[in-house]
């Protein structure tokens, strides 16, 4: 059979992926950012858009008084960088010695 035309309804719907869930934005910020080369940071693991769920707010561990006071909006970027780089920093530290 020979088609002649291609009729746009003959095509199968377009699916857009939902993105990655505020969990899954956030475990990457926290736990894989600190793997990743400084020029790959944002793309990999960019700072959240969303606020923080609190299956990671106040981990045990987590030396960050500061998370109670986060509020509804979550972290400033500033703040949260310097957070993550305090907190690799110190795993280097007890990593070393």
């Amino acid at each position: 059979m020979l088609i002649t035309s291609i009729d746009n309804d003959s095509f199968p719907n377009t699916l857009s992926p939902p993105g990655l869930t505020p969990e899954h934005k956030w475990y990457l910020f926290n736990e894989i950012r600190c793997f990743v080369s400084d020029e790959h940071k944002e793309k990999v693991a960019p700072v959240p858009d969303c606020s923080e769920p609190r299956k990671y707010v106040g981990r045990e561990g987590d030396d960050d008084d500061d998370d109670a006071n986060l509020g509804e909006a979550g972290p400033s970027k500033e703040k949260t960088t310097e957070s993550v780089n305090r907190k690799r920093q110190q795993r280097q530290r007890n990593q070393q010695g």
